[in-house]
């Protein structure tokens, strides 16, 4: 064991030391355990890098791009998870104070038939169903009923919260009787703002230069507001409760045994 402490494994290619090994499937073992279990079985071989590369004939640009590749698939799971978390909060919420919630959205369902039309002419109508909002809420008391969009918030500061200007545009143009709901992942705060009322033109704009898109700089408690004032049922000292109790719940789920 080298200084320090960290446990070296063996190549089973090479025979080399590392610290870490790359699993990969071999084909062989494979055969060789279905014939004897009886049933299909995956066999593996723990080889170092360089073993891998041979046996997969990838260069060290194959390596770069797979690697790369990982890392976008990461951040593409990453931000689903915080995506479909924000909207388990809001629905959560609103749910407790009373309002049914239902899915809406239908941007999966129409992600397929979209990537098959070409024409924009024809397409134009199903875009705007692929951007529709993620949910409908209803006051069964009062026979009224809301779209909601929700957005996750990952920010530190959320006087500085960038969203794109494209979407707040599309969105208020397109559904100004929706309401845009904001969750933000550090502080768990809640913000909601009818999306007909959105004042954009006055919000500052930034660009970036690694997507070229146009990003709207938003100060949540100033621009949105809190969700009781559009959803009239939610109770502010209650609701104020009933987060630290999602909180405390959700810290508890993500502290796993080391």
């Amino acid at each position: 064991m080298p200084i320090g402490g960290t446990m070296e494994h063996p190549c089973e290619r090479c025979g080399k030391k590392f610290d870490s090994l790359i699993t990969i499937d071999y084909a062989h073992s494979s055969v060789q355990y279905t014939e004897i279990m009886g049933a299909p079985y995956t066999g593996t071989d723990h080889v170092c890098i360089e073993c891998a590369r041979t046996i997969l004939d990838m260069s060290n640009k194959d390596m770069i791009t797979e690697e790369r590749r990982r890392a976008r698939d990461a951040e593409y799971m990453a931000a689903t998870l915080r995506s479909r978390l924000a909207l388990s909060i809001v629905s959560t919420v609103l749910e407790v104070f009373g309002y049914e919630v239902y899915p809406y959205t239908m941007e999966n369902q129409m992600a397929s038939v979209l990537r098959q039309i070409r024409q924009k002419d024809t397409a134009a109508p199903l875009r705007k169903l692929g951007g529709s909002p993620d949910l409908f809420v209803l006051d069964r008391d009062l026979g009224e009923g809301r779209y909601v969009e929700v957005l996750d918030a990952e920010v530190p500061d959320e006087s500085r919260f960038r969203a794109s200007r494209f979407m707040l545009s599309s969105l208020r143009d397109r559904w100004p009787e929706a309401v845009l709901m904001v969750y933000c992942m550090p502080s768990m705060n809640l913000y909601a703002r009818a999306a007909g009322s959105l004042q954009l033109e006055a919000l500052p704009v930034e660009h970036s230069p690694l997507t070229g898109r146009f990003h709207c700089v938003m100060d949540l408690k100033r621009d949105l507001g809190p969700p009781e004032a559009v959803f009239k049922r939610i109770d502010p000292r209650r609701h104020y409760d009933l987060m630290k109790r999602l909180r405390a719940a959700l810290v508890r789920s993500v502290s796993l045994p080391k």
